[in-house]
């Protein structure tokens, strides 16, 4: 990866150790993963430069919530700050009705309640609403695909391991579900979104998943996409906290 110009990775976690094992293990042996990763880890920082960054997704739900702060201190100590990003991926999981969020899921609210308890657990969480150009979904960026282990594309991670998902091959030279592609780049983006256009928040969310958004918009779900802040008390206490006492840290959590 250093040869080849590298200069930015991303690592996920499941939890600390006895949770992250619990769920990622080898599938034929059952043995666990967590260690190793650790030393790979280790190993990736010891043979890079500090212009290369490394993202932690420390992935979450009402099962495990516990386990960010815990493994945010860690990862800070054992690595410093400078290189190392852990930060929340917040799992996504539907009720059964496929309509909304179920209630292991930390969306919406419950998001908001995440983020103040591990404040309170010495995370540096910054509230405050940042314009973030960089932002966004991968649905909605002309270059960014997700690539299958037989040189498959797809436009959403989502989608992977769906055939009827598939836009194309590496080897193709056009893609083969263009109308998949329009949907994803034009009728989910923020831009076509009534709703999004005429919110307070805009441009400052991204206006949530996009793969939630196409499921709303062409298979008739209900899905609420809209961003914490979208609720006006939540968004008031967050500016006032701003003001009140700013965040000043090395790292910190983004909350939107």
């Amino acid at each position: 990866m250093i040869e080849l110009g590298f200069t930015q990775i991303q690592i996920s976690f499941d939890g600390d150790e006895d949770n992250h094992n619990k769920t990622r293990f080898l599938k034929g042996s059952k043995g666990k993963t967590f260690a190793k990763i650790i030393k790979n880890l280790d190993a990736l920082v010891s043979l890079t430069s500090d212009n290369f960054k490394i993202d932690l997704r420390i992935n979450v739900n009402k099962t495990n919530e516990k386990d960010f702060a815990i493994l945010y201190k860690k990862f800070i100590q054992r690595y410093g700050a400078k290189r190392i990003n852990p930060y929340p991926g917040f799992i996504r999981e539907t009720s059964k009705d496929g309509c909304r969020m179920c209630y292991k899921s930390l969306f919406n609210s419950k998001r908001y309640q995440f983020y103040k308890k591990i404040q309170n657990e010495g995370v540096p969480v910054d509230f405050f609403p940042h314009v973030d150009l960089q932002k966004g979904c991968m649905v909605n960026r002309n270059n960014c695909f997700i690539i299958g282990p037989s040189g498959e594309m797809y436009k959403c991670w989502n989608d992977f391991n769906s055939p009827e998902k598939i836009i194309g091959y590496i080897q193709d030279k056009k893609l083969r579900n263009p109308s998949l592609v329009c949907h994803y780049l034009y009728d989910t983006s923020i831009y076509n979104t009534p709703k999004c256009k005429n919110c307070t928040l805009f441009p400052v969310c991204d206006g949530g998943c996009q793969w939630f958004k196409h499921q709303n918009i062409f298979e008739n779900k209900k899905y609420n996409t809209c961003c914490f802040l979208n609720e006006q008390h939540i968004l008031e206490e967050c500016l006032l906290a701003n003001v009140e006492k700013p965040i000043e840290a090395i790292h910190k959590i983004t909350a939107i």
